[in-house]
């Protein structure tokens, strides 16, 4: 994966389905490498941090949840139970600062949850899938859906207490487009 402006790229060699595989930043400067047994990894835009799964637990579904900040890797989470469509649902900031994952429960129910700088996550919403997030989460882009109904949920975005309705039904959005900081979008419905 490479950052917006092609001057970084993070990679993961010598991928097994059960070990992981190491995971590698790569810039002017050489390649650095960040962890290994990692399972899957989101880049920031900018290419200045990394979100990724290690210890990933096959039969329990669980995984940790790492932040590189550029500097170092942070620890967010222990064992989150993973909501595995395609690929992990993890979604990552443009400057990294915010990441976001969804985890289910015991009842097979997803919540989301915000971590900002590395810190200990916080509930975002039970039901609400994430799908964008800007620097610090200032603005959240989420698709919030009724219990037990996981399609055509309601698309809003968030910044601080206010949230705005910006679409009624998910499923009929075409490509969102957002700008670098992720401040302002596009989208036709």
């Amino acid at each position: 994966k490479l950052s917006i402006d092609n001057s970084r790229a993070a990679i993961l060699s010598e991928f097994d389905s059960l070990e992981g595989g190491s995971l590698y930043l790569i810039d002017a400067k050489g390649e650095k490498l960040i962890d290994d047994g990692v399972y899957y990894f989101v880049m920031a835009p900018s290419g200045k941090a990394v979100v990724y799964l290690t210890d990933y637990d096959y039969r329990a579904g669980t995984a940790t949840l790492m932040l590189y900040n550029g500097r170092k890797s942070v620890k967010i989470k222990n064992d989150i139970s993973l909501v595995i469509n395609d690929e992990p649902y993890l979604v990552i900031s443009p400057d990294g600062s915010a990441v976001a994952y969804l985890e289910k429960d015991e009842d097979d129910e997803f919540t989301s949850y915000i971590s900002i700088n590395g810190k200990a996550p916080r509930k975002f919403g039970k039901y609400q899938e994430i799908v964008a997030l800007s620097d610090k989460a200032k603005y959240v882009y989420y698709i919030e859906f009724e219990e037990d109904r996981y399609s055509g949920g309601e698309f809003y975005v968030k910044s601080g207490n206010d949230k705005v309705k910006l679409a009624a039904d998910s499923e009929k959005l075409g490509d969102l487009l957002f700008n670098e900081d992720c401040t302002q979008m596009l989208f036709h419905y």
